[in-house]
């Protein structure tokens, strides 16, 4: 108990001062944690608000009893023209098409003849709730079918507060729980990019740890990468909000609509502020990150090179190294949350009653997540052992992935998912383009084998791990000889580090490492 004690207590403090070494790391950890805090909590307040809208919409749909298999169709053809129908089958499928109705269309004369059934709203309860709702949805206390005289749901009631404590009352039609639909799909999907991008502030938390911890230069390139396309979809996101802003008044707010009925009076204004908060926050972090980071590289590199200096070939072949690296850490994020995207929505949503080979998407979802720690496992010690065997291992799983994910976009629903869903098709596109990247840098290092980076980073790590950081010395230097500078009687203290410029990194054998040592006699003569 005491040495668990002992040793967590060394571990700890080891910690600390791997991370207090140089002002540069304090100031990237605790600039990490202020952001991570900040953008954490405005994650939450986004996921909150959409949750709490993503729920209302739900009930109001399960009340309107809408087939399982329901999905929205909005077709644009051109400015301020839309076209909203509700369809059970996707519309990309073979005679998909015919399974949709049109619940709304701008510009129509008469498009109640085209639509299930005529609005029926309580148009007094809808002018006094826009003037006096300030809530980002409606607080509603009720929602129940309504009945019509064969037994069937002719549409949905509504009570809700009003004006102080007073209760309003407002009943949805069939045609507007129908239009809802595309509605709930846009909160859903709000819901899904707050979770997934609440997680990712806190894996680039623990990535900027580790980084700092073992002085890591792919953490860091890994943590400035991910940083820039964050700022990116935080600058869309305002523009993706907006423009939602306007198709939720245009389909659902108008009077000419079907629900002629405000559900969000101010949610889209809250989730705008934030959106606007969320660019700063990842606008400053993108600048302390890159710039912080560069810091620290540069002085991961001294530090490294300091030890052992290679040849410039070995260099480029370490740069391959750490390439890959990068790639595998990128990947934890963004294959991941590609692959529990795509499965939560196809699993919890009306895909899984229109979708076919749901067994096969739920084993391949199965496959990526057991196998992604292993495959990661399995391309770093690859590389940094020059193990062919286990490369070609890592190769063969990277195969896999690329073909099995490139297989599902002949899937409908994948594909359907894929157009309609924003946020997902960039965080596909992005785990394809890391998946790619690795592999062929995984091919690049496995061509370089043999080539000396293996006893390059042996020697590296061995010193690294006595907290050896000498001189830097030229690679035409000679190296200084054992015997003249070993006698008896005499004190030495580490001097120098040099590498034999006769060692042929095509040999099998390890380079020969010499330490220079210094007389510290002679040295402190000098110093006289």
């Amino acid at each position: 108990m005491f040495d668990l004690a002992g040793k967590t207590r060394s571990g700890v403090q080891a910690a600390y001062t791997r991370i207090v070494l140089t002002r540069f790391g304090v100031a990237f950890i605790l600039l990490t944690l202020v952001h991570c805090f900040a953008q954490g909590a405005l994650q939450v307040s986004l996921f909150v608000g959409d949750a709490r809208a993503s729920s209302l919409l739900d009930d109001i749909i399960y009340a309107a009893d809408l087939p399982p298999s329901g999905i929205s169709w909005l077709q644009k053809p051109g400015p301020g023209n839309y076209t909203l129908s509700f369809c059970t089958n996707l519309p990309i499928a073979e005679n998909g098409a015919e399974s949709c109705v049109t619940v709304y269309q701008t510009g129509a004369q008469d498009w109640n003849d085209a639509v299930v059934s005529a609005k029926n709203v309580d148009l007094v309860a809808r002018d006094m709730t826009a003037k006096v709702l300030s809530r980002r949805t409606l607080k509603v206390d009720d929602i129940f079918p309504s009945l019509n005289a064969t037994g069937g749901v002719a549409g949905v009631n509504l009570t809700y507060q009003g004006t102080g404590d007073n209760q309003s009352s407002v009943l949805l039609s069939e045609q507007c729980t129908r239009s809802l639909v595309y509605a709930d799909e846009v909160m859903g999907t709000y819901k899904k990019e707050d979770a997934a991008l609440l997680g990712l502030q806190f894996w680039l938390l623990i990535l900027s740890f580790v980084a700092i911890l073992y002085s890591s230069i792919p953490q860091i390139s890994a943590v400035i990468c991910t940083r820039v396309l964050s700022t990116a979809w935080a600058a869309y996101s305002i523009d993706n909000t907006r423009y939602h802003e306007t198709m939720f008044r245009a389909l659902y707010a108008e009077p000419d609509t079907p629900c002629s009925f405000d559900l969000f009076p101010t949610h889209f204004k809250t989730r705008s502020a934030f959106a606007i908060a969320n660019l700063v926050l990842n606008a400053t972090a993108l600048l302390f990150t890159v710039y912080l980071g560069r810091l620290l590289i540069k002085n991961f590199k001294e530090y490294t090179f300091q030890r052992v200096g290679p040849p410039q070939g070995i260099i480029r072949i370490y740069r391959f190294f750490l390439t890959i690296f990068v790639l595998l850490q990128l990947s934890v994020f963004f294959l991941v949350t590609a692959v529990a995207l795509w499965t939560t929505w196809l699993l919890n949503g009306p895909l899984v009653h229109i979708s076919l080979h749901t067994p096969i998407y739920k084993a391949l979802f199965i496959f990526t997540i057991v196998s992604l720690p292993p495959w990661i496992v399995m391309g770093w010690y690859a590389v940094r052992r020059e193990l062919r065997s286990l490369m070609a291992g890592f190769l063969a799983v990277s195969f896999i992935y690329i073909a099995c994910w490139s297989i599902m976009f002949y899937s409908q629903v994948y594909r359907w998912t894929f157009i309609t869903w924003v946020f997902f098709a960039c965080v596909t596109v992005a785990s394809f383009v890391v998946l790619v990247l690795a592999t062929v840098f995984a091919v690049l290092c496995w061509l370089n084998f043999g080539k000396g980076l293996r006893q390059f980073l042996d020697a590296e790590a061995a010193l690294a791990k006595a907290n050896f950081t000498p001189e830097v010395f030229s690679q035409e230097q000679t190296a200084t000889k054992l015997s003249d500078v070993l006698s008896d009687h005499k004190v030495y203290s580490f001097g120098t580090v040099k590498q034999d410029i006769n060692w042929d990194p095509d040999d099998a054998g390890p380079p020969i490492i010499v330490i220079g040592l210094q007389n510290e006699h002679d040295t402190s003569q000098r110093d006289e």
